[in-house]
């Protein structure tokens, strides 16, 4: 089977779910200042940060401009080398894309009070 049949077999019927945002790698914030400003940015409603494998990603909710309203790519045969080099089954249309979300600061804060936690106990356990 071609490259070209196995992307469309797997991606028929989606509603373009890897065309309705952006993941940017970003460095995993150490200091305060840094988790503030990701705490800042965690305000507004098409922004989300999350953790995969270890690395931190910044998550632009928003469409591609050359989605139809079937969600169809329109330059699909043009489309850009970062289109055509993602590949299911590696999209979230199979399975998250995350193993920690954070859609608002309390996410975060959550995450960060749990992490401590993990820290505390590990500590802990070496001295003890």
């Amino acid at each position: 089977m071609t490259e070209q049949k196995m992307t469309v077999d797997l991606c028929e019927g989606c509603p373009g779910t890897c065309c309705r945002g952006l993941e940017e790698p970003v460095k995993r914030p150490r200091t305060k200042q840094q988790l503030a400003d990701v705490r800042w940015q965690l305000h507004f409603v098409h922004l989300q940060f999350f953790i995969r494998s270890r690395r931190w990603y910044r998550h632009i909710l928003s469409p591609c401009c050359y989605l139809d309203e079937n969600h169809f790519c329109t330059t699909y045969a043009t489309r850009p080398q970062v289109c055509r080099d993602h590949m299911p089954p590696s999209c979230e249309r199979y399975h998250p894309i995350w193993d920690t979300l954070f859609v608002t600061p309390e996410d975060l804060d959550a995450y960060l009070k749990k992490e401590a936690r993990k820290k505390a106990k590990a500590s802990a356990k070496r001295k003890g």
